[in-house]
């Protein structure tokens, strides 16, 4: 994937400071220009108080592009779609992977005969 880590960076806290607008009316900090970016502490302190799964999933997916493994499937290690990543910037796991996590999950919520004749 070509896209810089700014860039990744970029969608992400927007979809971040986007989900607490809508969410929790909460207003995006100013940015002193355009070359400057809200940093890592500057989001911890603005989510501190928040308890919530979606953000945590943004948060993750921020510290997977400081890592160098945003963009890869968790599972197979493969790169995800652009159009993916578009639709959820917190993307972990490919279509492939998430079909076989959801089969699993399937088969083991699947309840057990009981042998009733012993």
């Amino acid at each position: 994937m070509a896209v810089s880590k700014l860039s990744m960076r970029r969608v992400i806290i927007s979809n971040l400071f986007e989900y607490l607008k809508l969410n929790y009316d909460f207003e995006r900090p100013a940015e002193p220009s355009p070359s400057v970016q809200i940093s890592d502490r500057d989001i911890d302190i603005a989510l501190s108080y928040k308890s919530d799964h979606r953000l945590g999933e943004l948060r993750e997916a921020l510290s997977r592009v400081e890592k160098g493994t945003y963009g890869y499937c968790i599972g197979c290690k493969r790169p995800l779609t652009r159009a993916d990543l578009e639709e959820d910037p917190a993307k972990r796991v490919c279509a492939s992977c998430e079909e076989s996590f959801k089969m699993v999950r399937h088969t083991a919520r699947a309840p057990q005969s009981a042998d009733t004749s012993r």
